[in-house]
């Protein structure tokens, strides 16, 4: 009876994860809002995020208007969550760094440099320009593929002209499936996980000579896809590129 079950919660968590895979990824033909939803946006997304930068910046400068009088934070732009983070924290007295543009004051420009962009994932980063010493300060833009649309999700500051300190460039938790839908390559394995509160943004995953698998007792090994069994609840590290993730670690978790 244990065994059954152990193999019905298994097929029960199976189920879950490629139910919320094709909330993300399939298309139904019946609802165009679905459809949408899946769509890689067209726009470039570093476009995007330098349309709502200059607007924010030409408003900080301005002596006639502000971010706030000109209701930036309602901007189409920004998702529901991270709007009320940064009004939040735009209530605060005596901000050290600026939580939008990262800076200890307001730089006369700004300049965009796109990091990364995948179908349903982006990053951005924003720097100071025209200030009379040079900033290292910067803001890290995420953004994610909304109806069709970049949406700006997500907004960091680094101390430097990088990306904030990490050993990886991705590093997530969340389940390893095969088993995907079109869009999705299922030649590949994925890695389904939560990203600011919503759960069923997926990364292809390429495993080279050197990804380490290491197993709930903590032995390691040079991994193998295809002893994987889906859904396993793991964490991938590795680098990401625009094609997917070059896993350099995957641990098992329990």
């Amino acid at each position: 009876m244990k065994k059954i079950v152990i193999i019905v919660g298994a097929l029960a968590l199976l189920g879950l994860v490629i139910f919320l895979v094709v909330q993300q990824a399939s298309s139904p033909t019946t609802d165009q809002d679905d459809t949408s939803s899946t769509m890689t946006p067209t726009e470039d997304p570093l476009d995007v995020t330098m349309d709502f930068y200059n607007a924010w910046l030409e408003a900080e400068l301005s002596t006639t208007t502000s971010p706030e009088t000109a209701d930036l934070l309602s901007h189409t732009t920004l998702s529901d969550p991270l709007r009320q983070t940064l009004r939040d924290s735009l209530t605060q007295e005596q901000l050290a760094v600026h939580p939008v543009l990262c800076q200890t004051s307001i730089p006369p420009r700004i300049g965009g440099k796109l990091s990364y962009v995948l179908d349903q994932q982006a990053e951005v980063h924003i720097l100071a320009r025209g200030l009379e010493e040079r900033s290292a300060r910067m803001a890290v833009v995420t953004l994610s593929a909304q109806a069709g649309k970049w949406v700006i999700t997500g907004i960091s500051c680094s101390n430097g002209e990088t990306a904030p300190e990490r050993e990886f460039t991705f590093d997530r938790e969340g389940f390893l499936l095969k088993s995907v839908p079109p869009p999705l390559n299922a030649e590949y394995w994925h890695l389904v996980f939560e990203e600011n509160g919503i759960m069923g943004h997926t990364a292809p995953l390429f495993f080279g000579a050197t990804a380490t698998c290491i197993a709930i007792d903590g032995s390691s090994a040079t991994c193998d896809p295809d002893s994987f069994v889906e859904p396993t609840k793991v964490l991938v590290q590795g680098e990401m590129t625009e094609a997917g993730v070059n896993v350099a670690r995957v641990t098992a978790l329990p």
